[in-house]
C-alpha cells in the first residue's frame, strides 16, 4: 500500500538534502564502485550496505512495470554532502544500482535514431551530442528526469530528454555552447534574471522538444520528487536510484518527497524557483499520480496556500507565471486545448486540497490569488481569456 511505501522509506538508512542536489555523490561513489563491478564482475553480495528488508528491491529482481529484467548490481551508501572525506556523521541513503538489457537497448536505439530537431543534418543525433560530450571529458553522462520514468512505465521514449554532466574538471556548457555555434546548430541560453548574464548551469541544442539540453551535477535539476531522482549512467549502462525507491514510485505513479520528513522544508526551500516543485505536484495528480500518504499531501497545500496568499505579490507569483508559461499555456497547441490543460490543473489543485480537508474558504482564496497573478502577470499568454472564462463557470 502507499502508507507502506511511506514507512518503508523511514524504515531505511536515513538522508536529508544537504547540499542542495539529489546528485552530488554519485561521481565519487558510484563512479569508483562501478568501475570495480565492471573490471571484477564482483556481485553486489559483497557489497557492505544491506538492503532494508522492506526495500522494494529485497527479491534482488524487481518486475518494474514493463520492465521485466531490472536486475540489482549494487547497493550503496549515498551521502547527500559534496565531497564527504568519510561516512561518519553524515546521513545517507541505501542507493541501489541496477542493469537492464531492455533499459540499455532502449536508451541506445533512441539515443542512436533521435535527430536533434533544429539541426538540418539528418546526421546529428542524440548519440553524437552524447559521444562529443565524453570525449571533451565529461567522466559521467546521465540520463535524467521524466525520460526515464516513461520508460519503467510504458516502455515508450518520451520527447523530453535530458541530461546532466559530470566533468573532472571545469565546465562542460560554455564549451558546448562554442562548439554547436560553430557548426551552426542552434542553442538555446538562460540568462540570469539578476545579472542579465549567460548562465552556465544549463545548455540547450537544437530548438523544440527534441533539442539536446542538460545541466551540470549539482545545479539542482535533479528531480523533486523520488520518481525523478532516476539516473542512467550512458557509460556504464546502468540505473541509478539514489533513493532506493524512484522506480517504485514511477511504476506505481506515486509522489515521494525524497527526504524524510524533517527535511520536507529545507527540499521546499532549496527550489531553483521558489514554489515550482509544489506547482508541478499538482499538476502530476492530474496525471494520476498519488501522494505516498497524507502527511504529504498535508505538506504540499500548506506550501501551495502560503506561496500564494498575496495574489500577485505572493512569494510564488512570478514562478506560477512561468509555470503557466512552460506547462500549460505554452503556445505549442491550440488555445481552447491548452485552456482546457490549465483548467484541468487548477482543478487538481481544489481536488487535493479538499481531500486534504483544506476549508473550502482557503481553496477558493487560492484559486483566486492564481486568477488574479495571471490577469495581473500573464496577459500576454496565448488562450488566458479562454481560460479565465473557463475558471468563472467551473
Amino acid at each position: 500500500s502507499r502508507e507502506e511505501g511511506g514507512t518503508a522509506m523511514k524504515d531505511s538508512r536515513p538522508f536529508v538534502l544537504l547540499g542542495g542536489s539529489i546528485a552530488f555523490g554519485l561521481g565519487v561513489l558510484c563512479g569508483s564502485l562501478l568501475s570495480s563491478l565492471r573490471s571484477s564482475g564482483k556481485s553486489s553480495d559483497e557489497n557492505p550496505l544491506p538492503l532494508p528488508p522492506s526495500s522494494p528491491y529485497a527479491d534482488r529482481r524487481l518486475k518494474a512495470g514493463v520492465i521485466q529484467d531490472l536486475e540489482l548490481a549494487a547497493t550503496l551508501p549515498y551521502p547527500l554532502t559534496p565531497h564527504p572525506t568519510s561516512l561518519d556523521g553524515h546521513l545517507v541513503s541505501t542507493c541501489v544500482i541496477s542493469k537492464s538489457k531492455s533499459i540499455e537497448r532502449l536508451v541506445r536505439k533512441t539515443l542512436s535514431s533521435r535527430r536533434v530537431s533544429g539541426i538540418d543534418d539528418p546526421s546529428v543525433t542524440f548519440e553524437t551530442l552524447v559521444e562529443l560530450c565524453l570525449s571533451k571529458g565529461a567522466t559521467r553522462l546521465y540520463v535524467a528526469g521524466g525520460f526515464l520514468r516513461d520508460l519503467f512505465q510504458c516502455a515508450v521514449a518520451a520527447d523530453d530528454l535530458d541530461f546532466i554532466f559530470k566533468c573532472g574538471g571545469g565546465n562542460l556548457v560554455p564549451w558546448l555552447f562554442k562548439v554547436a555555434e560553430g557548426r551552426g546548430w542552434p542553442t538555446k541560453k538562460k540568462i540570469n534574471q539578476h545579472d542579465k548574464q549567460t548562465r552556465f548551469d544549463y545548455v540547450a541544442v537544437g530548438k523544440g522538444k527534441m533539442k539536446f539540453s542538460g545541466h551540470p551535477i549539482g545545479s539542482g535539476c535533479e528531480g523533486e520528487f523520488a520518481m525523478n531522482t532516476l539516473l542512467y549512467d550512458v557509460k556504464n549502462a546502468v540505473v541509478i536510484d539514489p533513493t532506493g525507491f524512484g522506480v517504485y514510485d514511477a511504476v506505481n505513479f506515486t509522489l515521494r518527497i525524497p527526504v524524510p520528513e524533517e527535511g520536507w522544508m529545507n527540499w521546499y526551500e532549496e527550489d531553483r524557483l521558489p514554489g515550482m516543485k509544489v506547482l508541478r505536484y499538482y499538476n502530476f495528480c492530474g496525471r494520476g499520480y498519488q501522494p505516498i500518504d497524507n502527511r504529504t499531501r498535508s505538506f504540499i497545500n500548506s506550501r501551495m496556500v502560503h506561496g500564494l496568499s498575496s495574489g500577485p505579490a505572493s512569494p510564488a507569483a512570478d514562478t506560477l507565471l512561468t509555470f503557466f508559461k512552460r506547462k500549460l499555456l505554452d503556445g505549442e497547441r491550440p488555445e481552447e486545448e491548452a485552456a482546457e490543460k490549465a483548467y484541468s490543473w487548477v482543478c487538481s489543485v481544489r481536488a487535493e486540497m479538499e481531500k486534504g480537508g483544506v476549508d473550502k474558504d482557503i481553496v477558493g482564496k487560492t484559486v483566486n490569488s492564481i486568477r488574479d497573478i495571471l490577469i495581473e502577470k500573464g496577459n500576454a499568454l496565448p488562450g488566458l481569456d479562454t481560460f479565465l472564462e473557463k475558471l468563472v463557470q467551473g
